[in-house]
């Protein structure tokens, strides 16, 4: 027996037979004797006689209930997966911002200090320093870049609508 949320699917699928003879993979729920539902595939062909009338049909029920089964469980485990690659994004690029970005604001300010110690005279030392401090506020950028790459604040802050909405407007 057809299950009752595939009546209409087998019966727009019968009077397509009925033009073409031929139903090729149906998926449909049926309901065993116990009254379970299974998932088959149905493909049904038309014996027709000398005259091109259909006098019987050949058919072949297969159960897929295992495949969509598997099926489902496959895409619960993809979406597991991307959250869990979400959450791990997420923790790399605050410890990224964090630590890095701690580290890099130090190392900023002491370079600033040994900058303001130094004698004016110590202008190649000062170069250095200036080249130092250049190079790291390079590096603090590229923090940035790479963290909000990995999992942008504005995701979690203000939802999806906006983070692409910055997302196009950098690019």
């Amino acid at each position: 027996l057809y299950h009752p949320d595939s009546r209409a699917a087998g019966r727009a699928a019968f009077a397509t037979f009925q033009k073409t003879g031929r139903i090729d993979d149906l998926e449909i729920q049926v309901l065993r004797k116990d009254g379970g539902a299974i998932d088959v595939s149905l493909h049904v062909s038309a014996v027709r006689d000398a005259a091109g009338a259909i006098v019987r049909s050949r058919s072949l029920w297969r159960d897929i209930s295992r495949r969509k089964h598997d099926a489902a469980r496959l895409r619960e485990l993809a979406v597991a997966l991307q959250n869990a690659r979400e959450d791990e994004g997420k923790r790399i690029a605050r410890e990224l911002h964090d630590q890095l970005g701690q580290a890099m604001t130090a190392l900023q300010l002491d370079l600033g200090w040994l900058d303001r110690k130094l004698p004016p005279e110590a202008t190649e030392l000062h170069q250095r320093l200036a080249g130092a401090r250049a190079l790291i506020d390079e590096n603090v950028q590229l923090v940035r870049r790479l963290s909000t790459e990995l999992r942008p604040a504005l995701l979690d802050d203000l939802g999806l609508p906006a983070a692409v909405q910055w997302f196009c407007r950098d690019f």
